[in-house]
């Protein structure tokens, strides 16, 4: 029997050299931490300027070089560009909302010392919404990144100190275990933004999981509760229920698309009239030389969005009503409440490929079901909100409770599960290897139905939130369950509070008619818009929410820096606008720095249930229980309406960045659209 002597210094080190070649970087850099051990070691200077690098020490590594700035000044900018450009793309893949004042001045440092073809892709990069949507950077992470910035500088430190890289093992771990026991080590495949499993995971029941042969997969494989349907897998039922549904799409003065309307989008278009759009790569251009290199970022997509080209491109079927969803400030995952007492968690990954990387081409387009939390005996799930750091969701039910569930990492049992993880009541119902433990917090204190939930954009612990019957707003501390305060004013069932993107101020409306600007600090009402001449109010967006303003951060950060050039000035400030739905299906909208009615729309026959704001405000969609969507251009007023459902829409939303809309509706189906 063969016996295998190994010190501790080499058994670590093996596995070090396993880490590195699978990529494992994060695992690799805290296992020479803790271990003290590392794969390679280059003399005692540059171990620990490795280290500073890897630690994420940057000013420190800066001091560090210091020295190479006399021996040779190029190579000393080069390593100061390599150092910046990490210590930059970190703090913008951290932050949720980047601060524009810090974001120009670490982009002004890197302008000194980058070239030019260098620092306008780092422009460009801000104007996406990940780091990885640039196709250079599509396996970036931090940890990648810190160690391929070493190893950009090591090559330049060799003129100032001496370099003796010492051996790796000669033989790998794969290897030595092969050896001796015939073990095979298999290494695992996928990447953040489309995670992959193997043929026989994918052969599940529940949802649709990602994989390379997910084309292969049949519908038959989903269960009632989850059921995806795809637009072309059911094209000849669809258009079966054209006949008697009468689908279509209304326009008034949006842009004619020269294109046929092919049947299978079941829509009638007429009264189409030319209006000026821009055109794609307006706002961010590079120049000739580098347009071809990128694909089109958020804004561009945005920018030229036309609805006369959306199409539903994929759904979700549930046995009961769904009432309300949210998405989470990534845009990666959206969350669904419905009237069978369960919020479910879906991944919208491969949507969001499909249009940001035209990769839906040869494949169908689905919704991941990723997770499902059930309720035994309680009441409907009548709102949701996902709080700015992903971490909780706060769900309002008709039994007079709101519920916050404390996050799992969706995106680890997306990769790890096989089919829809289902929980209820504090239990799993399915599920492979270790699950994470699920943590929630009631919050009691409402008299009747919860109607709204709303996170403080800047402080997560902070939920508001309002129900029927109840003209008070409640604060809570969402961790520990506390009720905080309550906010007097309204003399009706509050039905919806939207948050100003940085928390000066919130914003409620009630079937009182009246809009009310609310002060957390101060604890008083600052502001009340009259409707009085408008039927109840039943919903609200702000044009300055956590969502416009993290975009018009980036877009700013991207103008300063590209448009200069071509001497364009800055766009005027945009207003800051209330808009609201009422009972009667009129949309006002308000300006909240004048304190008066803005524009009135008249499009929907019947109760509008919600409103929302496109990441560049320049669209605003809502819904209405005349089983329509209305999507009206803020610049010149055209309104649209989309008919698709088959029952009232409860809710419509727009995705944080892109021109894709969800829908919920009555008809107990969820809808993703997209261009």
């Amino acid at each position: 029997m063969a016996k295998l002597s190994l010190s501790k210094e080499e058994t670590v080190r093996l596995i070090l050299q396993y880490l590195e070649a699978n990529e494992y970087h994060r695992a690799l850099i805290e296992l020479e931490k803790d271990s003290k051990v590392k794969l390679r070691r280059y003399g005692k200077e540059i171990d620990f300027f490795c280290n500073l690098i890897t630690d994420g020490r940057f000013e420190d590594a800066e001091t560090f070089i210091t020295p190479l700035k006399n021996r040779s000044e190029p190579s000393y900018n080069k390593v100061l560009y390599t150092l910046r450009k990490q210590r930059f793309l970190e703090a913008l893949e951290s932050a949720t909302d980047p601060k524009l004042d810090d974001l120009v001045g670490w982009l002004k440092e890197l302008e000194s010392v980058a070239a030019r073809e260098d620092f306008s892709e780092l422009c460009h990069i801000i104007s996406l919404n990940k780091i990885i949507d640039h196709p250079d950077y599509a396996n970036w992470n931090i940890y990648r990144g810190r160690i391929n910035c070493f190893n950009d500088c090591l090559k330049f430190l060799s003129e100032i100190y001496p370099i003796s890289a010492s051996e790796l093992p000669k033989c790998s771990l794969t290897e030595l275990l092969g050896q001796l026991n015939s073990v095979e080590i298999l290494g695992e495949t996928g990447n953040m933004r489309s995670p992959k499993f193997n043929s026989e995971q994918n052969k599940i029941r529940g949802s649709f999981r990602y994989s390379q042969e997910l084309n292969e997969e049949k519908k038959e494989n989903a269960s009632e509760g989850s059921l995806v349907i795809n637009e072309a897998e059911n094209q000849a039922d669809r258009e079966e229920e054209a006949k008697g549904n009468n689908k279509k799409v209304s326009f008034w003065n949006i842009p004619k698309v020269t294109e046929e309307v092919s049947d299978e989008e079941n829509k009638i278009v007429y009264n189409i009239e030319e209006l000026d759009v821009m055109s794609p790569g307006e706002d961010h251009s590079l120049g000739e030389d580098h347009e071809e290199m990128f694909r089109q970022s958020s804004q561009e997509l945005m920018a030229s969005f036309n609805p006369a080209l959306l199409k539903e491109m994929a759904r979700i079927e549930d046995a009961k009503p769904i009432r309300c969803s949210a998405f989470n400030v990534s845009g990666d995952y959206f969350v669904l409440g419905t009237n069978s007492n369960s919020i479910k968690v879906c991944s919208m990954h491969n949507i969001v490929d499909g249009l940001m990387y035209n990769e839906h081409q040869g494949r169908e387009q689905y919704i991941d079901i990723v997770f499902e939390l059930r309720r035994a005996y309680i009441g409907s799930v009548y709102c949701i909100d996902w709080s700015r750091s992903e971490t909780q969701i706060a769900a309002g039910y008709s039994d007079k409770n709101i519920r916050v569930l404390f996050c799992p990492d969706f995106l680890e049992l997306q990769e790890t599960q096989s089919e829809t993880l289902m929980c209820e009541e504090g239990r799993y119902l399915n599920g492979e290897g270790e699950l994470p433990e699920i943590m929630e917090v009631v919050l009691q204190g409402h008299q009747d139905i919860v109607r709204t939930v709303c996170y403080n954009p800047v402080d997560d612990r902070i939920l508001l939130s309002g129900g029927s019957n109840d003209g008070d707003i409640k604060v809570w501390n969402t961790e520990t369950g506390q009720f905080l305060q309550k906010l007097q004013g309204h003399n009706g069932s509050i039905f919806q509070i939207a948050a100003e993107g940085k928390a000066s101020y919130f914003i409620s409306v009630a079937t009182d008619r009246t809009l009310r600007l609310w002060d957390l600090r101060s604890n008083k009402c600052q502001m009340t818009l009259n409707g009085e001449s408008f039927a109840e109010m039943t919903s609200v967006a702000l044009t300055n929410s956590a969502t416009q303003v993290r975009a018009e951060t980036k877009d700013k950060i991207t103008n300063i820096f590209l448009k200069r050039q071509q001497g364009k000035q800055a766009a005027p400030a945009k207003p800051n606008l209330a808009a609201v739905g009422h009972a009667d299906g009129i949309v006002t909208v308000w300006d909240i720095n004048a304190g008066r009615l803005y524009s009135k729309n008249s499009y929907h026959l019947a109760e509008c249930r919600s409103v929302d704001f496109s990441a560049d405000t320049r669209w605003l969609v809502s819904s209405s229980f005349d089983r329509s969507i209305g999507l009206v251009q803020m610049d010149t007023g055209s309104a649209c309406r989309l008919e698709y459902h088959e029952d009232r829409v409860v809710s419509a939303r727009w995705h944080p960045f892109l021109p894709i809309l969800l829908s919920t509706s009555a008809d107990k189906t969820a809808r993703i659209f997209s261009p």
